[in-house]
């Protein structure tokens, strides 16, 4: 008996590696996308010394006379009494980079949109789409940076199926914000970020029923590159400063924290691209170029949202 032929099921890993490559061809078409998560990171690094050193400078502490004998010195010498405008400072601080990793993404999602929309698009078009929706692309953050925050407070702190709840309400949030930034973005008009939040859940129902967004698996390849490049860097660092002299194992460590900055640039900016097709694909069901139809689909596995959401 003939029939009807069903499309192969391509495994999650392999799924993963096959979109990483396309998103590989998108990001070389427009490669100014590396330049958002540089600009982003420098400005990041510095209100991270800034805030959380700062912080740590204003609270009072004492420092004893001992001799430094050991690397821990700072952990056994000096007495911190953290108050409570330090960690306000801290929370603060934490805000403040959530919302640069949330413009980061709305300035990678906007470039990525208008390329599968077929334009070209340049660095000033993030700029743009970050600076109109800034208001709403900064509540959101907060609001999700408190969701998160006030979870993970609860979670510490109740017993244990308390924090299995808690741990479960991460996972709810986060599923069901995943597309509040794009929808943010690609708006042209005001989205407040629990209108944002309500529509990214009414896409996620409306179009995958009860599917749980799964990210093709790309977090795993670049985890799994930036331990092998600590492994090898590490291991040629310390062999050339043991066996030749300390200046090339200098030399070797600089060059791997450049690599290593390299594969996080490309992480930050194809995971974007991912999210931006994903959001495509989802409200138009088409395919962007580079990108395959079937392979979109299979990457929203069905799994038990539908018991959370509906």
């Amino acid at each position: 008996m003939n029939q009807e032929a069903q499309p192969k099921r391509i495994g999650s890993f392999k799924r993963g590696w096959i979109i990483t490559k396309s998103a590989w061809h998108v990001l070389m078409l427009d490669k100014e996308l590396l330049a958002v998560p540089l600009i982003t990171g420098i400005i990041g690094i510095a209100i991270a010394i800034i805030g959380y050193g700062g912080g740590l400078l204003l609270s009072p502490h004492t420092i004893s006379s001992n001799i430094p004998q050991s690397a821990d010195w700072i952990s056994k010498n000096v007495d911190w009494h953290f108050t409570h405008w330090t960690w306000a400072i801290w929370i603060a601080t934490s805000a403040l980079l959530a919302i640069v990793s949330t413009i980061t993404l709305a300035a990678i999602l906007a470039m990525s949109l208008k390329r599968m929309r077929g334009g070209d698009p340049v660095l000033r078009d993030g700029y743009a789409a970050v600076k109109g929706h800034f208001k709403a692309l900064a509540f959101f953050s907060l609001l999700s940076f408190g969701v998160i925050q006030a979870l993970q407070y609860l979670e510490s702190r109740l017993p244990f199926v308390g924090k299995i709840l808690t741990f479960l309400g991460e996972i709810a949030w986060s599923v069901a914000a995943f597309f509040a930034i794009p929808v943010i973005v690609d708006s042209k008009e005001y989205v407040g970020p629990i209108d944002a939040t309500k529509e990214s859940l009414n896409i996620i129902k409306r179009t995958w029923k009860e599917s749980a967004v799964n990210q093709f698996t790309m977090g795993t390849i670049f985890l799994i590159l930036i331990l092998l490049e600590l492994f090898i860097g590490v291991s040629v660092t310390a062999a050339s400063a043991h066996f030749v002299n300390i200046f090339l194992g200098a030399f070797s460590g600089i060059v791997m924290l450049v690599v290593l900055l390299m594969t996080i640039l490309v992480s930050s900016a194809m995971d974007g691209i991912a999210k931006a097709v994903l959001y495509y694909y989802a409200i138009t069901g088409e395919a962007p170029e580079h990108f395959n139809k079937e392979l979109l689909r299979q990457a929203f596995t069905p799994r038990k949202a539908k018991k959370v959401f509906v």
